[in-house]
């Protein structure tokens, strides 16, 4: 039988996605939530896009997430890190700002920040890249890349259990995280976090997050 353009009769293809969950994620379906620490941070949302804006007051910030059904197996919203999962995603930042931090995480928590629970993340320190990942503790990799404001970098946080957390951007690794202690394992909370903050100055500056799809449960 092919649906949409995929042949459910090829072999073990019907067993791959009973194992494997593929979640397109969509910004406007209601279940969003924003956090916005003091004034002028904005939001538009589309249905594969989200842009984030600091506003010029400064040291403003916003954080908004979803929780996430990730496995089949344990109670909402859940996911196995004992299990292959990669995070698929577009960045951009539309402009310089020396003291804006960005971040686009998968983690068991819906604060803003850096990691302190289970989970995954890219961390955009103006424009540069670093990889994160949490276990028991926080390991981070530079990246040694960075964006160039207005154009769209693609991202792949792959997730391969008890060996390593591997950094791609545009199709290229850019560095991985292998310490036993920075990989998530076992069911964890899963909320997709994306958020933006500015500095002292006060800069307004937008980032935006597009066309995010997870693959998680990988057998």
């Amino acid at each position: 039988m092919i649906e949409r353009g995929l042949d459910y009769s090829f072999p073990g293809l019907r067993a791959y996605f009973s194992r494997n969950i593929v979640y397109p994620v969509n910004f406007n379906d209601g279940s969003l939530t924003d956090t916005i620490v003091l004034s002028g941070a904005s939001v538009v949302v589309y249905d594969k896009r989200i842009a984030r804006k600091t506003g010029v007051t400064a040291s403003s910030s916003i954080i908004t997430y979803w929780g996430l059904d990730l496995s089949p197996t344990t109670a909402f919203p859940r996911i196995d890190w004992d299990k292959k999962a990669s995070v698929f995603f577009s960045i951009i930042r539309r402009a310089s700002d020396a003291q804006n931090v960005t971040r686009v995480q998968l983690k068991a928590a819906t604060a803003i920040g850096i990691l302190a629970e289970a989970g995954v993340g890219l961390q955009i320190d103006n424009l540069a890249l670093t990889g994160e990942a949490y276990g028991s503790s926080r390991g981070t990799v530079d990246l040694s890349t960075s964006l160039t404001a207005g154009v769209p970098a693609y991202i792949e946080i792959r997730h391969l259990p008890a060996e390593r957390i591997e950094f791609l951007v545009n199709g290229i690794s850019k560095g991985t995280i292998t310490a036993a202690a920075n990989i998530p394992s076992g069911a964890a909370a899963s909320d997709l976090c994306f958020s933006t903050a500015n500095g002292a100055a006060g800069t307004d500056t937008t980032s935006d997050l597009i066309n995010v799809n997870i693959l998680a449960g990988v057998a």
